[in-house]
């Protein structure tokens, strides 16, 4: 039971920060689900075509980068990422006009 306490501490610790950091919005936790993967990209492309998302609806690479919180590389094409409701607003215009 300790070594499960030593393990997920620190990322409880990174998670209060980013929340504490961002404390003026009121931000959440949103999984943004894009479908299947095609096969052909390597995991860091990926991610990169996921931080192109937030970088839209942030405004900067940086931001961006902040707030993504887990790209799903593997079964699903998707990410989770600490956003306000105005910034999942404007993801998910982007694909209303797709």
């Amino acid at each position: 039971m300790s070594n499960y306490f030593s393990r997920i501490l620190p990322f409880l610790l990174i998670f209060h920060i980013l929340l504490a950091s961002c404390a003026d919005q009121p931000l959440q936790v949103y999984i943004v689900y894009l479908g299947e993967h095609s096969g052909t990209k390597t995991f860091q492309e990926i991610e990169e075509f996921h931080r192109s998302y937030l970088h839209s609806a942030k405004g900067s690479k940086e931001k961006a980068k902040d707030c993504l919180i887990y790209s799903y590389k593997n079964v699903i094409n998707g990410f989770s990422a600490l956003l306000s409701p105005e910034e999942a607003a404007k993801i998910s215009g982007v694909f209303k006009n797709i």
